[in-house]
């Protein structure tokens, strides 16, 4: 009777081991089969870069404030390829005479430099048919300026010795401030054609010839008296019998000037102010025509 119930035990603890050997096998293979949710592919690539599904933020949002509607037809000089830093002008001896308004800011007379008067001769000093603008009555004028791109360049002008001084004041304040210019070189290195320094929107004063739209005029350049300042963003308008025209051709864009577009020069301008404040008109106050890039200066 005792082995009977030896066997009896025996047996049941064997069925209730088993019993929880089916349970522990069959918990196993239901969380290997549903308890594992990842992806081992996207495992062995690393964690999944987040993706940003907000909506895309106004131009408000963006900015603070809207843009304007009316720019979307404005060429726009961002989206081009960085252009590569302008070469560096032409180091010329130091003038006894030489006038140096802060480093990088000089002037001196193009009288005696005989490098200089002979770059020039042929092309804005236009000895062929000048015969009233002699060289002792220019200065040659060296500036620094920030360019297009935010680099850090050297600009060189030939002016009337009468505005020599008012230039290098205006051009370092436009400096410290980082006033952007896109090219200050002499417009001898457009073959003094004032169409290609236009074009290239080159800033440049002196330049012996007649004025735009005429066959008779010569221009105030032609004294050395004014200077233009990103033309191609400031360009000359005129209107006659009801036809427009604007020169640089290409800057018929920005002849609309109630539009809103960088380099701009307006009324609240740096580059009017200072002009202005120098004692300078400005070309976009002319009543029969405007010459958004143009300063003047009347010497007695």
């Amino acid at each position: 009777m005792a082995n009977n119930n030896a066997k009896k035990n025996k047996g049941g603890w064997s069925t209730l081991i088993l019993l929880i050997l089916i349970v522990i096998f069959a918990g196993i293979f239901f969380f290997l089969q549903f308890g594992n949710f990842s992806n081992p592919e996207a495992e062995a690539q690393g964690p999944a870069k987040a993706t940003n599904t907000a909506a895309p933020l106004s131009a408000t949002d963006a900015a603070g404030t809207s843009a304007p509607e009316d720019t979307a037809s404005l060429p726009t000089e961002t989206e081009t390829a960085e252009e590569d830093a302008p070469s560096a002008p032409p180091q010329y001896p130091v003038s006894d005479q030489r006038v140096t308004y802060q480093d990088g800011f000089y002037y001196e007379p193009v009288d005696g430099n005989t490098a200089l008067m002979d770059r020039i001769r042929t092309l804005s000093y236009n000895e062929a048919i000048n015969t009233k603008m002699s060289f002792d009555k220019l200065s040659y004028v060296r500036v620094k300026y920030i360019d297009f791109q935010d680099r850090e360049e050297e600009g060189e002008i030939i002016c009337s010795r009468h505005i020599a001084q008012d230039l290098v004041e205006i051009f370092y304040d436009l400096y410290l401030a980082r006033y952007q210019i896109e090219h200050i070189r002499l417009v001898d290195d457009y073959g003094a054609d004032d169409r290609a320094s236009m074009e290239a929107n080159n800033s440049s004063a002196f330049n012996y010839r007649l004025s735009t739209g005429t066959t008779d005029d010569i221009s105030e350049h032609s004294w050395g008296v004014c200077i233009d300042i990103n033309p191609l963003y400031n360009p000359y308008v005129s209107t006659t019998n009801g036809t427009t025209v604007v020169e640089p051709a290409s800057a018929a864009a920005y002849a609309d000037r109630s539009q809103s577009f960088p380099h701009k020069i307006d009324e609240e301008d740096l580059c009017y102010k200072l002009f202005t404040q120098h004692g300078f008109t400005w070309g976009g106050h002319w009543n029969r025509v405007k010459d958004y890039q143009h300063f003047q200066k009347d010497i007695d």
